[in-house]
């Protein structure tokens, strides 16, 4: 699953007057980019955050990064029971997106939701997927 979150201009870009010269230098795990360019699970997050740049070409940088990685997209309906199949979508529903249906877990949504929401809502989501046979 891929969501994209796309800058509202309150996206940190490192200022290299007031800022550590390591922090626009190296990539250590320390780097708040860093940590946002991992994925969760089978959950990868690209965006305006993971290479600190308020500009919107940068999320859609991000969102290329990521299809191109070739994150997995499995068409998950058959492996799921109906039980599973609505949890799924309820978690989902929280996601505004752009595209309605899920007959592919292949997305790109604009996260509306605060980060501490999201995160668990991700996390929900995640515990789920991996429930499912043959999944992994």
């Amino acid at each position: 699953m891929r969501f994209n979150r796309w800058p509202r201009g309150f996206i940190y870009s490192y200022n290299l007057l007031f800022d550590p010269p390591e922090w626009a230098f190296e990539a250590g795990d320390t780097l708040l980019v860093v940590a946002a360019r991992k994925p969760f699970g089978w959950i990868a997050i690209p965006g305006a955050a993971s290479v600190t740049s308020s500009h919107t070409d940068a999320a859609i940088l991000e969102t290329h990064r990521v299809v191109v990685r070739g994150l997995p997209s499995i068409e998950i309906q058959s492996r799921l029971n109906r039980a599973q199949v609505s949890a799924v979508e309820e978690v989902l529903s929280r996601f505004p997106t752009h595209r309605g249906g899920m007959r592919r877990l292949v997305m790109s949504s604009f996260i509306s939701a605060t980060t501490h929401d999201w995160l668990r809502q991700c996390r929900s989501l995640n515990r789920l997927l991996q429930s499912v046979p043959d999944w992994h």
